[in-house]
């Protein structure tokens, strides 16, 4: 539990501080938590949050929807399954974010079960808490992507599920084209096979927990020369 924050609820760093910014007008973390907790009714572990362009509800079979109370502008909607996971969709403003949490931290999915984009934030909480710098690249759909810095080395890392094409390789090197890096690591949390030979070099490692994604990015900033 030590890498989650808690009020009445819990919350990976990443969520805590993106909440913290969205709702600071308001209060902040602190409100926001007290609206979450006084809709849903118990405590919960937040993994992974997202921000919605265009709203529709999760497609979960045999999900909940309970529509909660407005408070401080911020309207709130809990989709809930078998009582240990849980989906809070949180509306102020123009803002949509949908929260994903779980009753028990044992219960929060493996990184096969994950999205690209929490898996992406899981990663750089970890490097962070070890001291490196992480730097935004892309969140683009298929294409997300950061930097990590450790003293003057560089290694970009893309976070990646489904299979590399030609197509995929010649507009993530577009993408990472502006930057100065020394390496380059390909993140895959499936185990498909590519549609395309790669060079040794970027040939993709096969990840499902974190602390693998995290090895495999250390050793490589150490064995630069």
């Amino acid at each position: 539990m030590s890498s989650y924050i808690g009020l009445n609820n819990f919350y990976a760093p990443t969520i805590w501080s993106m909440l913290n910014n969205v709702f600071e007008e308001i209060g902040g973390v602190v409100v926001v938590d007290k609206i979450i907790y006084e809709n849903v009714g118990r405590v919960l572990f937040f993994y992974d949050m997202e921000h919605l362009d265009s709203y529709a509800e999760p497609q979960i079979e045999g999900i909940l929807k309970r529509v909660g109370r407005e408070s401080k502008g911020i309207k709130t909607i809990v989709y809930s399954k078998d009582d240990s996971q849980v989906i809070v969709d949180l509306f102020y403003k123009n803002i949509a974010l949908r929260l994903y949490g779980v009753t028990k931290l044992d219960l929060v999915p493996s990184l096969e079960d994950r999205s690209v984009r929490e898996v992406m934030y899981m990663i750089r909480e970890k490097l962070e808490e070890r001291g490196y710098r992480t730097y935004d690249i892309s969140y683009r759909d298929g294409f997300t992507i950061f930097m990590v810095e450790a003293g003057d080395k560089r290694v970009i890392v893309w976070v990646r599920k489904s299979p590399l094409t030609s197509k995929a390789l010649e507009l993530f090197k577009k993408i990472v084209g502006k930057y100065e890096y020394d390496k380059v690591m390909i993140l895959r949390t499936e185990k498909t096979a590519d549609l395309i030979k790669l060079p040794e070099e970027l040939k993709p490692h096969i990840v499902t927990k974190a602390d693998e994604a995290l090895r495999c990015i250390e050793d490589m900033l150490k064995n630069q020369k």
